[in-house]
């Protein structure tokens, strides 16, 4: 479960930016997850609120925003892969080349 190791990453991020920064709490953190990143949301919302709970934290929010690969296909078809099984939907090619998608950031933090 990688998603752990991701959740305990997230609380070092949101540690060193209030220690850098001087505020006092975080309220929410926005993360960019892409499709290929393949991180399960729920297994990541529930290591984050064990973690922020575990330490005696105040509950974080935490919001993801999902991003999904763009896919060129010889046929000169581009679109958006939502699924990890996909084909080009007008040629019905399964070689279509995939851009982006692989995202895994912190975008936003809210703080006090």
């Amino acid at each position: 479960m990688h998603e752990l190791s991701i959740a305990e990453n997230l609380i070092e991020v949101i540690d060193s930016h209030l220690d850098r920064d001087g505020y006092r709490r975080c309220a929410a953190v926005t993360v960019r997850v892409g499709l290929l990143s393949v991180v399960d949301e729920e297994a990541l919302r529930f290591a984050f609120e064990a973690l922020c709970e575990q330490a005696g934290r105040e509950s974080v929010g935490l919001s993801v925003e999902k991003t999904f690969p763009v896919a060129a296909c010889s046929c000169e078809c581009t679109f958006e892969v939502t699924d990890l099984i996909y084909t080009c939907p007008d040629c019905w090619s399964i070689t279509a080349s995939l851009t982006g998608g692989d995202e895994l950031e912190v975008i936003k933090l809210e703080v006090e």
